[in-house]
């Protein structure tokens, strides 16, 4: 075993000892390990004096049972007080674990999963109670590839020229929009997997085809990220130029009927977007707002126009 897996378990083991003793333990039915922790692609490095450090955030769901969401907040509040490490706990329904919801207080059971729930059931891993996850047969909603270019851009955009971010936040985005193109590719091909490494390897697998859908620059320019964010490499330099053409490509693959909408959705999510638009966004249709936002980010970001910073503030505001 090494170290890095010592170190998990080792995090995993007080995560679990801090539940056990928590008096709101018994309003939780579960606890899963998300995020890379959950997919053991957690990223480490190694300090001045050697010690390990998790550069990775620990995300984990806790599910709580019908009327016990206060029970949850307190217990998610003090994991982030008292861990050093980088804490980012969710607070999820029994029910809507159980039912596959891809939105809190949604009633039918759906046809399709976010690619967020997907990752619930086959990139996560039960740490403490029932494990609620084991059926992993969900089909997710092909829409979701256009959802992560689009998110994205708008978290780049928005930390780029909004909130002024330093160069090295900006480099660290741009990568992740080149990986979320690679993640992008995998949906559209139904060759998604939750696991970074196996996206990787479809990536690499598939080469001629992806040199002709995404550009002959791709396959390098996608390894430099996974190298950067995923295996701490020092080195990365792919010409920010490049990715405007990587979006344009991947883009032309959404222009089918299958990409125009989402296959999910909810009324109570659809409501607060209408709310916050009409609130925040006099301009935009607030019946189809999370639409117009996505499909924009993508053609102004492919266009070089400066609308893209007005929208990435639009979808800060409502989407986000």
């Amino acid at each position: 075993m090494g170290i890095k897996d010592i170190y998990t378990g080792n995090l995993i083991n007080s995560i679990i000892k801090e539940i056990d003793n928590s008096p709101e333990k018994s309003g939780i039915a579960s606890v899963i390990l998300t995020g890379s922790l959950g997919r053991d692609e957690g990223t480490f490095h190694f300090d001045e004096n050697n010690n390990i450090i998790l550069d990775s955030d620990i995300e984990i769901a806790l599910v709580y049972k019908k009327g016990c969401k206060e029970q949850a907040k307190i217990l998610k509040n003090y994991l982030i007080e008292t861990f050093k490490e980088e804490m980012n706990p969710m607070t999820i329904s029994l029910s809507r674990v159980k039912n596959k919801h891809n939105f809190n207080y949604s009633i039918l059971k759906p046809k399709y999963s976010s690619i967020f729930m997907y990752d619930l059931y086959n990139g996560s891993k039960t740490i403490w109670g029932e494990d609620l996850i084991i059926d992993k047969n969900v089909k997710y909603d092909k829409y979701e590839a256009k959802r992560v270019v689009a998110n994205r851009i708008g978290e780049l955009t928005y930390l780029k020229y909004i909130e002024n971010a330093n160069n090295n936040q900006i480099v660290q985005w741009e990568a992740k929009l080149l990986l979320a193109i690679g993640t992008a590719y995998c949906i559209i091909n139904d060759k998604y997997n939750s696991k970074y490494r196996d996206q990787y390897n479809t990536i690499h697998s598939d080469s001629s085809n992806i040199k002709i859908v995404l550009g002959s620059n791709f396959i390098d320019d996608y390894t430099q990220a996974y190298m950067y964010l995923r295996m701490g490499s020092d080195t990365y330099d792919v010409q920010s130029e490049r990715l405007h053409l990587y979006v344009e490509n991947i883009n032309k693959q959404f222009n089918t009927s299958e990409y125009k909408k989402p296959k999910i959705n909810s009324v109570s999510r659809k409501l607060k977007h209408t709310i916050s638009c009409i609130r925040k966004v006099k301009s935009l249709n607030p019946l189809n707002c999370e639409i117009t936002i996505i499909n924009n980010l993508i053609k102004y970001f492919i266009d070089k126009d400066n609308k893209v910073i007005e929208y990435s503030d639009y979808w800060k505001s409502i989407i986000y």
